[in-house]
């Protein structure tokens, strides 16, 4: 990567920082609790707005007075050599405190960009009390209202200047397909990596990962370079004991965002656990590719049956992912490993797969012709044409006359319709809504 993604909250407890935290990431992670202190360790998820992914860091309140407020400033001088900026929350009902003034002294000395953000900005009232925090001299501060998700898009367009540009493939060329082996620990995600390795005999060089118990490997297989990134273990965070299991965990969220394809590893034998749901999630709001690996289905044999259990069962659970292809390994007898070098060939290329612009406006024509947006208030949608954008994920930008009248289960059908008309199994799909004047088209 090019620079750090990491996105680091600082403040003093009971400001709001754990609510943010969830407001980023798009969904209830961080415990949010009136009692000061809640938050003791480091809680990491990934936030994604319009495609650019950033991995958010809570922390528990700074402060030399507060419980375990030193054990707190350790672990974020840790965390500090591969954060891209922070920030720094603060109250806008309490004001400007002595503790804020602490920090404020603190963080001027780590050498890093700080965006001041004054949180609990609820209404107009709040936000004429702002100008008291320019005092704290970190320029114009942001005002937001966490709970009710205030000018979150503000804030993260200010988070976006400090994100680095798109990695730089040096190892293996820019056609490398980068491959993140994730999983819960000892699920076989270690001994998968190793058979996939050992049996194409190919192995161009081995890349020392960042954590002693990682390796990267460049693998040659029918004229294409790929890059395994074996993983530690994801585990839960009651059973984070040391530095170890940050760095694990830490390892593992780089390797998502620096993938191009990641194989959610499954222990068969177990069935789908909340933390495989969890990693699920990551990987979902990193805007990867994706396959799901139920391995050591040596314990199964090659019941047909059983395998449809297995799909219908994730289907179920997880139905978001409908559009994952699923494969079964056993990395003891090697059983599924050719089928998945296959799948991830066939995902990257979906990953990857751009729709000249006539075709998929043909697509649109016919697809509006089968099923026209519904009326909302008395208005309906017009969608003058599509374009792709991007790929890594394939990103389409329709050109519309109102965002406003765009219906969430209508764009669920015009997904659903895509990927229909147009392979893309394993990839997710961004949709851009623009609006556009159809005199100027």
């Amino acid at each position: 990567m090019v620079g750090s993604r990491m996105v680091l909250i600082v403040g003093r407890p009971n400001v709001g920082k754990s609510s943010l935290f969830n407001r980023l990431v798009g969904k209830r992670v961080a415990v949010v609790d009136s009692v000061p202190g809640v938050t003791r360790d480091r809680i990491h998820g990934i936030s994604q707005y319009e495609d650019v992914p950033f991995e958010v860091v809570d922390t528990g309140g700074v402060g030399i007075s507060l419980p375990f407020g030193e054990e707190v400033r350790k672990q974020i001088l840790r965390v500090l050599p591969d954060v891209a900026v922070v920030l720094f929350v603060v109250d806008a009902k309490d004001g400007v405190t002595s503790a804020d003034e602490e920090i404020a002294d603190w963080l001027r000395k780590i050498d890093k960009p700080v965006i001041l953000v004054v949180n609990k900005v609820d209404n107009q009232k709040d936000e004429y009390s702002m100008g008291d925090f320019y005092a704290l001299g970190f320029g114009e501060p942001v005002g937001v209202s966490a709970s009710h998700g205030r000018n979150i898009e503000e804030l993260i367009e200010r988070v976006k200047l400090f994100m680095p540009e798109e990695e730089v493939r040096s190892l293996g060329g820019e056609d490398t397909v980068r491959v993140a082996i994730v999983g819960r620990p000892n699920v076989g995600k270690s001994s998968l990596f190793n058979f996939m390795v050992g049996d194409e005999r190919a192995i161009v060089t081995d890349v020392p990962g960042t954590t002693r118990d990682a390796i990267d490997t460049l693998v040659r297989r029918d004229d294409r370079s790929f890059l395994l990134l074996d993983t530690a273990g994801l585990r839960r965070k009651s059973r984070k004991k040391s530095s170890v299991e940050y760095y694990s965990t830490q390892r593992t969220i780089d390797a998502i965002l620096g993938a191009d394809v990641c194989l959610v590893v499954v222990d068969a034998f177990e069935g789908l656990t909340n933390q495989d749901k969890k990693i699920v999630a990551l990987v979902e709001r990193a805007n990867r590719a994706v396959i799901m690996v139920f391995n050591k289905w040596d314990l199964f044999g090659e019941d047909e049956a059983i395998k449809e259990k297995f799909v219908s069962l994730l289907r179920k659970e997880i139905p978001y992912f409908s559009w994952v292809p699923v494969r079964f390994t056993s990395a003891v007898t090697g059983y599924g490993i050719a089928p998945l070098w296959d799948a991830v060939s066939d995902v990257y290329s979906n990953y990857t797969r751009r729709i000249p612009t006539a075709r998929l406006n043909i697509w649109l024509r016919d697809a509006i012709f089968a099923h026209a947006p519904q009326v909302v208030k008395g208005r309906r949608l017009k969608i003058y044409y599509v374009t792709q954008a991007e790929v890594k994920p394939p990103t389409m930008v329709f050109f519309v006359n109102d965002r406003s009248l765009l219906v969430k289960n209508y764009e669920d059908y015009l997904k659903n319709r895509l990927r229909y008309s147009f392979d893309f199994t394993g990839t997710p799909i961004i949709f851009r809504w623009k609006p556009k004047q159809r005199k100027d088209f």
